[in-house]
């Protein structure tokens, strides 16, 4: 009996040996590792045990050529998949220029009748195509037909979210920003006394942003017409684009800034391919990428400022101007002067 009550107690003692190894034993911890990919791909994060290596992983994004990950919290460091990882981190994506190979193809055609000179391009919310100019706005609808929406003498133009167009209009030595409905009624909305040349809507806020070109400043109109300024200091400011996260860019003489939504300096690109031609038409694609033309250059840059370059057309071209769709096909159209304040316009559509 005394026997079995020795062994009885070294049964309880095992199992409570193996009650506290295996049923009090602390699961392994986990370590998250995000990553900001530059302009790339999306790639999502990977969970995993404190401890172990980094499942690798390479992003991509046309036109440049991934030389790896360096850690978000101290710039420059590089990170290497042999070191096993024990603390969250966040991980940067790093770009060299390569070759950049967009597919480039003549979008619809552009009658030899409308021959005076594009000054801006945007899209409507249905997918139609307007191009301002000196003689008036265009029309271009998705199946290629062309025609005058208003006649006139345009400069920038931008849509609200009901598909109104508001845009900068000359006359009689006045600039007049004018509100278009979608049957080509105008309607006076503000007499500005600065000229500009750009204008854009923020579809999130309601405002208004127009360029005051020649003091560099960058000024916000409220829906009752009232304006104030937004930013200032960027010397001559030829064109602006508002990207889906509220971020501005800003072309200016041969550079383009980035500026948060409060107005507040991000970075700014001071090298362009051909130092002659201001860089125009800034816009943004939702990987935070700004894509930028100089006559017949198309630039590309990422959000960590690698630039890599291609030439769109082999024809001189006198001017240049770009917008982008919904699906984020660039569409830049081209002018060459004939004479006589006429010009050739080609309009192309380029993908990646």
């Amino acid at each position: 009996m005394k026997n079995l009550f020795i062994m009885y107690k070294i049964s309880l003692s095992f199992l409570f040996a193996l009650f506290l190894l295996f049923g009090c034993s602390k699961p392994e911890e986990k370590v998250s590792i995000s990553f900001i990919s530059n302009g790339g791909n999306d790639i999502p994060s990977q969970t995993l045990n404190s401890g172990s290596h980094l499942k690798e992983t390479t992003p991509v994004n046309n036109g440049f050529i991934f030389t790896g990950w360096t850690y978000y919290n101290t710039p420059g460091t590089p990170f290497e998949y042999t070191n096993p990882i024990f603390l969250d981190a966040t991980l940067n994506a790093n770009w060299k220029p390569d070759v950049l190979n967009p597919k480039v193809v003549l979008y619809a055609s552009i009658p030899n009748q409308i021959s005076s000179l594009p000054r801006n391009m945007k899209f409507d919310n249905l997918g139609n195509l307007f191009f301002s100019s000196d003689k008036g706005i265009y029309k271009i609808t998705a199946s290629g037909i062309v025609s005058t929406f208003v006649k006139g003498n345009y400069w920038g133009i931008t849509f609200d979210n009901a598909g109104n167009l508001f845009a900068i209009k000359y006359e009689n030595t006045f600039l007049n920003i004018v509100k278009i409905d979608i049957n080509g009624n105008v309607t006076p909305f503000l007499k500005v006394d600065f000229f500009a040349s750009e204008i854009v809507f923020d579809k999130k806020t309601g405002y208004l942003f127009i360029n005051n070109y020649d003091y560099g400043e960058l000024m916000k109109i409220d829906p009752s017409g009232a304006i104030s300024e937004f930013a200032t200091g960027y010397g001559i400011i030829q064109d602006f684009s508002l990207d889906s996260f509220g971020n501005f860019y800003i072309a200016s003489y041969q550079s383009i800034t980035k500026l948060d939504n409060k107005g507040v300096n991000s970075w700014e690109l001071g090298f362009f391919p051909n130092s002659f031609y201001i860089p125009h038409c800034p816009i943004s694609d939702s990987k935070g990428n700004v894509y930028s033309c100089q006559d017949r250059t198309l630039s590309k840059t990422t959000p960590s400022t690698s630039v890599v370059t291609c030439t769109i057309s082999n024809s001189f071209a006198s001017s240049s101007y770009m917008t982008m769709d919904k699906d984020e096909n660039i569409f830049m159209i081209l002018s060459v002067s004939t004479g006589d304040y006429t010009y050739t316009n080609t309009i192309y559509k380029i993908t990646f």
